[in-house]
């Protein structure tokens, strides 16, 4: 079980700017560590002994608005995620997240 608290830096740059608006999402995020526990049938054997407690990913992404009034807005955005340096010891194993982000947004 690992665990991380993550801390995204990421920038929009508009593709389409209509009702529905498509935009180009880019950043990247430092990883705090949060849990790291190793465990077999609900008893914990310890934990992963390479394992930095801050890294960083890289982040690409598309970010789409739909405008549901002009103050409320629907939000998706499927993004992909690679973490750069997750482990203390060499190795060319480069863990990678995708996810789809959904939201509701209302601009006061």
């Amino acid at each position: 079980n690992i665990s991380y608290w993550e801390i995204p830096v990421e920038i929009e740059y508009p593709l389409l700017n209509k009702k529905l608006s498509v935009n180009l999402i880019s950043g990247f995020s430092a990883l705090l560590l949060k849990d790291n526990s190793v465990l077999l049938n609900n008893e914990n054997l310890g934990e992963v002994n390479n394992l930095n407690n801050t890294s960083f990913t890289g982040n690409l992404g598309l970010g789409f608005n739909y405008q549901l009034s002009k103050s409320w807005q629907i939000n998706l955005e499927p993004t992909a995620k690679i973490q750069l340096n997750p482990y203390n010891t060499s190795t060319n194993y480069k863990p990678y997240f995708y996810g789809l982000y959904f939201g509701l947004s209302h601009k006061f």
